[in-house]
C-alpha cells in the first residue's frame, strides 16, 4: 500500500481528533499568554523590574510560564501541517482563509478610522486588502506561501523511506535551528529566527514525519523530556537573571526565545505527546473543542497592529502591575478574557458569512478557479 493511501485509510477512518482539537485551542491561548508578556507587560524592551522582590518573583514565575507557552506558532504551524501531508490543493479552503483575514483586516481599520480618522486614513483601510503585500500579519504571509507549497513538499516527504527521511530531517533541524546564541548559523540561512516561510517548511517535514511514522516512545517518557527540558530552559533563565541582579547589579531584561531555537524541540515533545493522548469527553475538553474553529480569528482580531496598539496600551493597562502580587491573578483572567471575547467576535462573523451564503460562493468560486487553472496549465 502506497503511502497516500495509508493516510487516506487514516482520514476516513477518523475525520477530527479531539487531542489535536483540544490541542490548537490551547496553541491559541498560548499565543495570548505571550503577547501578554511581551506587549502587555513590555517584557520586550529595556528593564523590566526594579529591585522589588515581588517583581523578581513575577518576573520568574512568568519566566516559567512563557518557556511553556512559546511552542504555540510551531504547534499551530505543525497541526496544519500534519493534515496539508498527502492532500490535493484545496483551493476554497486558501480563498476562505483570505477572505477572512482581508474581512478582519479591512473592518478594523475601517471602525479605527471612523473613531479616530485623524490617526487612521484611508491607506491602512486599503492595505487591508492586501495584508500580505501589507505585513499586517507576518504569520498569515507566510502559511499562505506553505498552503501554495504544500501539494509539491507533500510529494517529497511521501517518497521517502524512514531512514531516508530521518536523515533529511537531521539536515533540516541542523541548517534551521538556531539553539543558543546563534548556533550554529545564526540568521545566514534566512530562518529569522522561525517567523518565516522557510522555517515553516522546516515544520512541514517534521510533522510528515510523525503523519506517517511512529515514534514508538511512550507517552510517559515523552512528557518527560518535555518537563525536564522546560525545568533546565527556565532554571539558566533563573540562574542568569539571579546572579546577574544580585552579584553584578544588572538591570534584568527579557531573553527572546526563537522559535527555531529551544522552543522547536518543546513544540515536538508536546505535539507528539497530544498524539498519543485519548481525550475524555468532559465539559471543559469539550469547550475546547468548541472553541477550536475560531482561534484563528482570536488571532487575527488581538494581534491586528491596531488592536494592539489600543489593547496593550489604552483598553489593558499592565505596566503598573510588574511590580505588583496581584499581577499572577490578572493575568490568567486578562488573557483568558481577550481569547473569549475574540472567539465570540469570530462565532458572530462566521454566522453572518452562513448568512450571506459567504462560504456557498466561495465554494462555486473555488470549483470555477480550479477549472480555469487545470485549462491554462495543460493548455
Amino acid at each position: 500500500m502506497s503511502p497516500e493511501s495509508i493516510l487516506q485509510e487514516k482520514d476516513s477512518r477518523k475525520k477530527r481528533l479531539p487531542n489535536f482539537e483540544v490541542l490548537r485551542t490551547l496553541a491559541m491561548l498560548m499565543v495570548v499568554i505571550v503577547h501578554f508578556h511581551l506587549h502587555g507587560l513590555g517584557y520586550i524592551t529595556g528593564p523590566v523590574i526594579n529591585t522589588s522582590s515581588i517583581g523578581l518573583f513575577n518576573f520568574l514565575t512568568y519566566q516559567f510560564v512563557v518557556i511553556i507557552c512559546t511552542v504555540c506558532v510551531n504547534i499551530f504551524v505543525l497541526l496544519s501541517c500534519y493534515f496539508l501531508i498527502g492532500k490535493p490543493f484545496n483551493y476554497a479552503r486558501l480563498i476562505k482563509l483570505w477572505v477572512q483575514v482581508v474581512f478582519y483586516a479591512v473592518a478594523i481599520a475601517l471602525i479605527a478610522h471612523v473613531i479616530h480618522p485623524e490617526h487612521h486614513g484611508w491607506r491602512e483601510v486599503l492595505n487591508g486588502f492586501t495584508p500580505i503585500r501589507s505585513n499586517v500579519y507576518w504569520f498569515v504571509a507566510s502559511y499562505v506561501g506553505l498552503v501554495l507549497l504544500a501539494p509539491f513538499l507533500s510529494k517529497t516527504a511521501l517518497s521517502l523511506t524512514r531512514s531516508q527521511y530521518r536523515k533529511f530531517l537531521c539536515v533540516l533541524v541542523l541548517l534551521g535551528c538556531n539553539v543558543v546564541m546563534d548556533f550554529p548559523w545564526g540568521e545566514s540561512m534566512g530562518v529569522i529566527g522561525g517567523y518565516s516561510l522557510i522555517w515553516f517548511i522546516v515544520l512541514f517535514f517534521v510533522a510528515g514525519y510523525l503523519r506517517r511514522f511512529d515514534l514508538n516512545i511512550r507517552p510517559s517518557r515523552i512528557l518527560l523530556c518535555f518537563i525536564v527540558l522546560v525545568l533546565l530552559v527556565w532554571g539558566y533563565d533563573a540562574a542568569r537573571v539571579l546572579i546577574g541582579h544580585f552579584a553584578f547589579h544588572q538591570e534584568v531584561h527579557h531573553r527572546a526565545m526563537y522559535y527555531n531555537g529551544i522552543p522547536f524541540f518543546l513544540s515536538v515533545l508536546l505535539f507528539t505527546w497530544f498524539k498519543s493522548l485519548s481525550i475524555k469527553r468532559n465539559i471543559i475538553t469539550n469547550s475546547l473543542i468548541g472553541l477550536a474553529p475560531y482561534v484563528f480569528g482570536v488571532y487575527l482580531i488581538h494581534d491586528n497592529p491596531i488592536v494592539r496598539e489600543y489593547l496593550w496600551s489604552r483598553i489593558v493597562d499592565l505596566k503598573s502591575l510588574v511590580d505588583s502580587p496581584f499581577l499572577l491573578i490578572v493575568m490568567p483572567l486578562v488573557t483568558i478574557g481577550i481569547f473569549l471575547f475574540c472567539a465570540g467576535v469570530d462565532y458572530l462573523r462566521r454566522q453572518l458569512f452562513i448568512m450571506l451564503s459567504v462560504d456557498s460562493a466561495i465554494q462555486g468560486f473555488s470549483v470555477h478557479l480550479q477549472r480555469w487553472v487545470n485549462s491554462v496549465i495543460h493548455r
